[in-house]
């Protein structure tokens, strides 16, 4: 039950252009663990026009829930609220029992609005984290915002996984943003994203829009997401519904798709299961690009049913 307003910095040309580079004084609430074994809990406040809102470092058990975060004010170039939401980052050899829940936050008007990254992770052990029910609205409002992500979760370096990993990114609701959910080096049956609402934000900058964005991924379950662009023309077919690039072995299933540029773009390994999704109204439904590879699509008596 805090309130955090105009907690501002200035920040160079290379710190607004990376999302790994928030400098401390300019972060509403701060924490670092140096042991990877502490647990934080963050509920309940509220907080308007800072430049970054929260950031967690190191803690293996943490709980972000029911914060309300805003923009009344869009700044300037180098001195601007609204540039992330919430921040978590674990930078682990190994994470036994790491459990990372973030839920029911409203984040309006931010570059971003939830970052996830586990960095130089060698093993995954009985883990589980959850991004559920949060709203991310018009994720592309500061004044030098060139990303607009609702969701992200990125592990880039993804070792052994032993025991029971469950992840998921479930009934988030991203309107007005570039990007809905992306995803990057998930390597393991331990990631599904279901059940999310996704509304693109129209052609101004940046041009590419995506839904869900899967990268260098592995065995990712996409499920019952639904997923709304702003164009079908071919001049904007980098509008995306569900792009996928080196995400071998993913599954793909009961997804609704509206008025996108391009519905499905898949690059290199294709997913291994594309089955009940539903396209309407774009420019190209399935584009397979570079190296893509498809399989057998069925026939009269066995569909794949999309």
């Amino acid at each position: 039950n805090n309130f955090f307003n105009e907690i501002l910095g200035v920040m160079s040309p290379q710190q607004q252009d990376s999302l790994l580079s928030i400098p401390v004084e300019n972060v509403a609430i701060h924490a670092f663990s140096q042991t990877n074994k502490q647990a934080i809990q963050i509920s309940n406040n509220l907080f308007v026009d800072n430049t970054n809102n929260i950031r967690i470092l190191h803690y293996t058990k943490v709980n972000i829930s029911n914060n309300s975060m805003s923009i009344t004010n869009i700044g300037t170039t180098l001195l601007y609220p609204g540039r992330v939401g919430i921040e978590v980052v674990n930078d682990l050899a190994s994470s036994v029992g790491m459990n990372i829940e973030i839920f029911e936050n409203d984040i309006h008007g931010h570059d971003n609005g939830i970052n996830y990254y586990l960095m130089n992770q060698s093993v995954l052990n009985n883990t589980f984290l959850r991004i559920e029910d949060n709203i991310l609205d018009n994720l592309l409002i500061a004044a030098k915002s060139i990303f607009g992500i609702g969701v992200g979760a990125n592990i880039p370096n993804t070792g052994n996984i032993t025991g029971i990993n469950n992840w998921i990114i479930k009934d988030n609701v991203c309107e007005r943003v570039a990007y809905g959910v992306q995803i990057s080096g998930i390597k393991g049956p331990i990631l599904n994203v279901e059940s999310n609402l996704i509304k693109l934000k129209g052609s101004s900058t940046p041009l590419t829009r995506r839904g869900i964005e899967l990268i260098n991924t592995r065995k990712v379950t996409l499920f019952d997401n639904r997923i709304h662009g702003t164009a079908i023309t071919s001049t904007q077919i980098s509008h995306t519904g569900i792009y996928c690039q080196m995400a071998d072995q993913s599954t793909i299933k009961c997804n609704w798709i509206f008025k996108t540029g391009t519905a499905m773009r898949f690059l290199g390994p294709m997913p291994s299961t594309i089955i009940g999704n539903k396209i309407v109204n774009a420019f190209d439904g399935l584009v397979m690009a570079s190296a893509a590879v498809i399989g057998p699509q069925g026939n009269l008596t066995t569909p794949s049913d999309n």
